[in-house]
Formats: structure tokens, sequence, C-alpha cells
């Protein structure tokens, strides 16, 4: 799955694959909380003062707004920041 996403205002936002990576570009300012866990790969986020690489599991509390949960069973996930 691949993709650009914002997100505003405050609620709970899901993205789950079985089989197969997570590739999200969201803006460096993005504020809220960011759960990223995979089983067989890896984590990478660049996102604003976050540079984070090679972990299963990352949590990024930053400041009050959404949740944004991304998980993965067979597959990497990267989360850039513009």
């Amino acid at each position: 799955m691949e993709g650009q996403l914002e997100l505003a205002g405050a609620g709970e936002h899901r993205i789950r694959t079985s089989n197969g990576s997570i590739s999200l570009r969201m803006p460096h300012s993005t504020q809220g909380l960011l759960w990223a866990v995979t089983s067989n790969g890896r984590v990478e986020v660049l996102l604003g003062e976050h540079r984070i690489a090679g972990q299963k599991e990352v949590v990024l509390p930053s400041g009050a707004g959404p949740r944004l949960e991304l998980t993965t069973s067979n597959g990497s996930i990267t989360v850039l920041g513009y």
C-alpha cells in the first residue's frame, strides 16, 4: 500500500495489511500519535524531527491530535515527511 496522507482533527485511523508493505508520505507538521509495527520487516520514520530506522515497532507521541496505527505482518513500514 502506498499513498499520501494528511490527518486533521481527532480520531483513530488504522491501516493494516497481512502480506505487504506500507509506504506513506505525510506533512512534517503532523501532530498526534503514530504507532507502526511489523512482524517480519522493518519500520522507518523520517517525519519532522524524528529519524528512526530498522525497528520492529515505533511509537511517536507528537502533541494533541489523531491516532494513526500502521500494522503489517510480512512487510516493511515507511513514513516519510514532506
